[in-house]
């Protein structure tokens, strides 16, 4: 019988994602597929030397992994700041700020986002308008708690 292979434990046990503080994630397409960039070449004379130029831009899946990421402080109002991101060909990089405790627009306290609940929310909408899921389980984060 082909014994199933272990998962390597990506959190740190008994952690509080939902913690004020900055968060490094990294998000994964399933079999590390290069779905978010398209590359062109174009081929050009320079000091009499051909010399081939790369040009790179975001996919169809690219963008809309992007407009998901850029939508996701409109979705956790006052709580979740995406500071800086980068879409790579197979994977996403994203700094995040967790600021909890807020008070939601209609006067009633919000659910405390968690690094986990935000990464399931980014992925399923992305999922849900591909079609099917792109996406390795789980995420990798690293941490920084400013309190």
């Amino acid at each position: 019988m082909k014994e199933l292979v272990k998962r390597k434990q990506l959190r740190i046990k008994n952690y509080d994602y939902s913690q004020n503080g900055a968060y490094f994630v990294t998000i994964c397409t399933k079999e590390k597929k290069k779905l978010f960039w398209n590359t062109s070449y174009k081929r050009q004379t320079n000091n009499n030397f051909l010399v081939d130029d790369n040009i790179y831009s975001l996919s169809e899946y690219g963008k809309i992994v992007d407009k998901t990421i850029t939508n996701v402080p409109c979705v956790y109002k006052n709580t979740v700041i995406v500071d800086k991101y980068v879409i790579m060909p197979n994977h996403v990089h994203l700094i995040l700020f967790l600021s909890n405790g807020e008070i939601g627009n209609d006067g009633r306290p919000m659910v405390a986002p968690t690094i986990s609940r935000i990464m399931q929310q980014l992925k399923g909408i992305v999922t849900k308008q591909i079609g099917f899921s792109i996406w390795q389980k789980g995420f990798l984060n690293t941490l920084s708690v400013a309190k």
